[in-house]
């Protein structure tokens, strides 16, 4: 399943994702018919690394297998997809797994990556691919944005456009909103406060980029169920236990993604991404 991924004069979409499941998980659609998935944060941390906190939450005893493990994982999902699709990993850390910087929401510390570096890898990586299918980085997880940011100097790098994918679960923590079902909010309830929220973080003016709902039909949604079955270690996790915030068939009816709404190709500046620095 996992390839070189060299693919010269390949003209396809390759999928971004910041973890072993984003993908599958945010854009099974686009990965069904992807040339390849490049994952970023796929490294296998040091023999005797402890676990983090979502290793503890997921009953890992040891990191470096369990990421080993959930490579497996994310094999059997991608193919239960696509028998085509590559698998491409780059060996960045999960915030969880890195030794030392910012501390995200779980008290996991890590520095981030270097903005420019990580861009240059992803470039590599998408090498021939005509167009990037980028996290939108809803819920600010550091791993997400870094993605997104490097995301976009890969874009400019190779010269190709961005399509922007809502981050699951974060996007649908509180259910997807009127502008993606048809069906009214609750008064009391304003579901995409966190999309807004999370686009002025990154710097994206939301009036830049066009939201576009993909309704899953029956087939598609067969199939993401079957692919999400595979992260066996992940998913009662990320479902949120009995809450069933990814399962639900009013979640796994829809996917999202903004698409750049100019005439004129997106710039960093655009995108807000720094020039320097790091992610």
């Amino acid at each position: 399943m996992t390839r070189d991924g060299s693919g010269g004069g390949v003209t396809g979409v390759a999928v971004v994702s910041a973890h072993l499941d984003d993908a599958v998980l945010s854009a099974s659609i686009e990965v069904a018919t992807a040339d390849r998935v490049i994952t970023v944060f796929a490294g296998v941390p040091p023999e005797g690394t402890p676990p983090g906190g979502w290793d503890v939450l997921t009953g890992a005893p040891d990191a470096a297998a369990r990421v080993r493990d959930r490579h497996r994982e994310d094999d059997a999902a991608l193919a239960a997809l696509s028998p085509q699709v590559t698998a491409l990993r780059l060996g960045e850390l999960d915030l969880q797994h890195r030794p030392s910087g910012d501390h995200n929401d779980d008290g996991a510390a890590g520095a981030p990556p270097v903005l420019a570096e990580l861009g240059a890898a992803l470039a590599d990586a998408a090498q021939g691919c005509g167009h990037l299918y980028l996290p939108a980085a809803v819920g600010q997880h550091p791993d997400h944005v870094s993605t997104h940011r490097a995301g976009f100097v890969a874009a400019q790098r190779l010269g190709v456009p961005v399509t922007l994918y809502a981050d699951v679960p974060y996007s649908v923590r509180w259910g997807w909103p009127e502008c993606v079902t048809g069906q009214p909010d609750s008064p009391f309830l304003r579901c995409t406060a966190e999309w807004d929220e999370s686009f002025a973080a990154t710097g994206l003016d939301r009036e830049h980029w066009r939201l576009q709902v993909r309704r899953l039909s029956e087939e598609q949604v067969a199939a993401k169920s079957a692919a999400l079955e595979c992260y066996a270690s992940q998913m009662p996790a990320l479902d949120a236990g009995t809450a069933r915030i990814v399962t639900r068939p009013d979640v796994m009816a829809f996917e999202v993604v903004w698409t750049w709404a100019l005439d004129r190709p997106v710039t960093l500046a655009d995108a807000g991404v720094p020039i320097d620095g790091s992610c």
